[in-house]
């Protein structure tokens, strides 16, 4: 009895199967030793592609089902399988010389948003320069927590969703003021104006005052009032002066050269 039972124990050993999984290319089926019951495999996202798991025998590590998938393993082949998608097709615009022309996102997968910068600068008042974000047209999904500065459309093989991004329609009224920047000690006017738009009937433009120092933020490069979501007490700290015409500060340079000049003549009197 005992001899039946040592060589029923010696048949099962030699008859027990032989589990596989597909090794490094995900599709060669691999011999695993005995005591694996799980394959494993890589992750796919749009964002980070293909993870750095590896295809072959064995279980995942502990919290890693962002970077690791594992299947059950069968004598018959592996269960863990090439999950490298095939090369995208959906378009995207991208700007090249100044014109936007429709690209075939590279890479492989369902690239499945498009991006394009979006206006800002204007203020809660209605006033701003011409000014959009740095966001570029192109294949993929905004950052996270860049509504303000990225706008993203649902991508297609026919034609990029992300046209050309229009002003809106509410700021139709343009007018200029001149920006300023402070150096050697005091506040220069920009040579050029800055086109600005408007809600409004009437522009206006601000300009550092006799009390700004090299800390001071110009508002929106000089278009609107003085108080548009910055410091409110700038105006009444003689920081900042605004005046409601187009390019009325164009003559604050001179204002400030000449500021402490006459307070000097007025001394010396």
């Amino acid at each position: 009895m005992k001899v039946l039972v040592i060589l029923i124990g010696v048949f099962s050993a030699v008859s027990a199967a032989v589990m596989k999984c597909n090794g490094v290319d995900g599709v060669t089926a691999e011999d695993c030793e005995d005591g694996v019951g799980n394959c494993t495999s890589p992750v796919w996202s749009e964002n980070g592609g293909l993870s750095a798991q590896a295809y072959g025998c064995g279980e995942c590590p502990a919290n890693s089902t962002a970077t690791c998938a594992q299947c059950v393993a069968t004598a018959d082949k592996g269960c863990n399988v090439d999950v490298t998608p095939a090369p995208n097709t959906n378009k995207c615009k991208e700007m090249t010389d100044g014109s936007l022309a429709d690209v075939v996102c590279p890479g492989v997968g369902t690239v499945t948003y498009c991006t394009s910068p979006v206006w800002s600068g204007y203020g809660g008042a209605g006033y701003g320069g011409l000014s959009l974000s740095s966001q570029a047209y192109g294949c993929g999904s905004c950052p996270a927590d860049s509504t303000a500065t990225c706008a993203q459309c649902v991508a297609t093989a026919e034609e990029g969703c992300n046209t050309q991004v229009a002003l809106p329609s509410a700021w139709t009224e343009k007018f200029q003021c001149y920006n300023h920047v402070y150096n050697a000690s005091k506040w220069n006017k920009v040579a050029a104006a800055v086109t600005c738009y408007q809600e409004h009937t009437s522009p206006m433009c601000n300009s550092p005052g006799e009390s700004a120092d090299g800390t001071y933020t110009v508002p929106h490069n000089g278009c609107g009032p003085c108080d548009l979501d910055y410091d409110l007490t700038a105006k009444t700290a003689n920081k900042c002066s605004d005046c409601t015409t187009t390019k009325c500060n164009s003559a604050s340079t001179l204002a400030f050269v000449l500021a402490p000049l006459l307070a000097f003549i007025f001394h010396m009197l």
